[in-house]
């Protein structure tokens, strides 16, 4: 333990292979900055998958990303063995941030000399710097992430550095110049979308009506999201008795993050677009259903959320096994109204490149 210890702090080349989700991907800077607190010449990249490099890109911890070509769930040997043969001698460690067999393939054939991760799916021997997940301990995702990158046994910080993402004010300018929208009243967006995943959606109604108690108090309200959540967002904009700038579909990821940091106030699922908005300055409240706050609920003193909390939460599942979600539907606008009032009025953005 002691000789992995040691190693570990003088680790100065590290690959990290990253989530392949948005909302995982904010957290795991929390990893990359304590990467740097306890090595300030550690060098990072990140294997992700192509869509995520341009959210990488706004973390100054990262230098540089590796294209990930496989798809979820495919096991593709010999292309992980050539991944990981063009590696080599590059890197003193890697830390797989997946606890899946597949993953950690790479690294043991790019034959890294310490490879960390947790115990899971019987990697043994590919991976030789086991950590043994305690949940009960670590019940935040965020906490999971940033353990990996100490040595073994280490406490973890009090304050887990929260994540920062840069923010191009040109960039926003020039979005919103190409949409036809402006800054110039208080803005609320709305971020209806849940990557497929019905457990964490809720529904358009709420959302309609939470739209038109803000609309009508002065705000204007966007709507951000992918092609994915088109229709969900044209619900929400055939409901609501409001005008409604519908821009799903119609942004980058790169330009969701500068479009954020425009906004008062975010109001979302429990999404890539949270963690984002939390990221970015912005005062957000978090919409929970199968899974609880406080796995993923971002590092921030200006985010709150709502949570049914019912005797069947949290199940983890995309879908309701009952059918019913009432984990979601229960959850009114009043009661999101009445948490977002919480949050008073938040001005910080990041708006400038760091």
């Amino acid at each position: 333990m002691a000789r992995y210890c040691i190693l570990i702090i003088m680790t100065e080349r590290i690959l990290v292979f990253g989530p392949k989700w948005v909302g995982d991907s904010v957290m795991a800077q929390s990893l990359y900055e304590r990467i740097k607190q306890l090595n300030s010449a550690a060098t990072i990249d990140v294997v992700a998958p192509k869509y995520l490099h341009s959210l990488l890109k706004r973390m100054p911890q990262v230098k540089d990303t590796i294209y990930m070509p496989l798809a979820h769930g495919q096991l593709g040997l010999r292309e992980r063995r050539r991944i990981g043969i063009s590696l080599r001698k590059r890197y003193n460690q890697a830390i797989i941030l997946k606890r899946s067999f597949k993953v950690a393939l790479i690294p043991w054939f790019a034959k890294i000399p310490i490879r960390t991760g947790f115990r899971g799916e019987m990697r043994y021997g590919l991976i030789n710097d086991m950590r043994q997940l305690n949940s009960d301990e670590m019940p935040r995702l965020v906490d999971r992430f940033v353990s990996l990158g100490q040595p073994k046994q280490t406490p973890l910080p009090k304050n887990i550095t929260p994540s920062r993402l840069i923010v191009k004010p040109a960039n926003a300018q020039m979005c919103m110049e190409h949409l036809g929208i402006d800054n110039e009243l208080p803005i609320m967006i709305l971020a209806p979308g849940t990557a497929a995943s019905p457990s964490k959606q809720w529904p358009a109604r709420h959302f309609a009506k939470l739209a038109e108690h803000y609309g009508n108090r002065g705000y204007q309200i966007w709507i951000l999201g992918s092609r994915k959540d088109q229709d969900v967002c044209r619900q929400i904009t055939k409901t609501a008795n409001i005008p409604i700038h519908n821009l799903c579909g119609r942004t980058t990821l790169e330009d969701s993050i500068d479009l954020l940091a425009q906004a008062e106030k975010v109001v979302s699922n429990d999404s890539g677009l949270m963690h984002i908005a939390a990221a970015v300055g912005c005062s957000v409240v978090g919409i929970f259903g199968s899974t609880p706050p406080e796995y993923a609920l971002p590092i921030s003193d200006h985010v709150r959320y709502s949570w049914a909390n019912l005797s069947c939460s949290p199940c983890w599942q995309r879908t309701c096994r009952y059918g019913h979600y009432h984990c979601l539907t229960h959850i009114t606008p009043q009661e999101v109204i009445s948490v977002v009032g919480l949050l008073g009025k938040h001005t910080e953005r990041r708006t400038k490149a760091l």
